[in-house]
């Protein structure tokens, strides 16, 4: 058998390493297809469920939750450091959805809601809790500002045009 002239040696050489760095890229490429079709496959994390939700701080207080009430209006409580309620979101089993933001004595002091017929309101208290100011729509389409003093008495009885 005769030797392989130099020349050709090396071509055949280069050749070689060519053929083995483009073996090697498609079997990476190869490979990449078959992980991106099998990734489909493969389990999701699971759903998490449960009753209720607690928010502890480092601490261990609880600082808030998600929950629902017996009636199965789901409800969303944050809490202040001595673990008194200070905000309230809620969404009721008839349609209706509301905010309630309550001061360090837990008086209600704002409550922004949408009633289950569609129409929003906001209710803003006094320091006792009772209602100084009302805004209001209703079926009517028509807002209203109601401007009460602190024993529960209408202010303007007369809407403005």
């Amino acid at each position: 058998m005769e030797p392989i002239p130099a020349p050709i040696a090396d071509q055949l050489a280069a050749l070689d390493h060519r053929i083995r760095w483009l073996t090697a890229v498609c079997t990476l490429l190869g490979l990449g297809l078959v992980l991106m079709i099998c990734y489909r496959f493969v389990p999701t994390q699971p759903e998490l469920a449960a009753n209720k939700f607690v928010l502890v701080d480092p601490h261990g207080r609880v600082r808030g939750q998600f929950t629902q009430w017996a009636d199965g209006t789901p409800v969303l409580e944050l809490d202040d450091r001595d673990g008194q309620q200070r905000l309230l979101l809620l969404a009721g089993a008839d349609g209706s959805s509301g905010l309630r933001i309550l001061d360090s004595s837990r008086t209600h002091r704002v409550y922004l809601q949408c009633g289950s017929d569609g129409w929003p309101g906001l209710v803003l208290t006094g320091p006792r809790g009772q209602t100084l100011l009302r805004l209001a729509t209703g079926p009517n389409g028509v807002g209203r500002i109601e401007r009460l003093d602190t024993t529960g008495t209408l202010l303007d009885p007369h809407p403005a045009p």
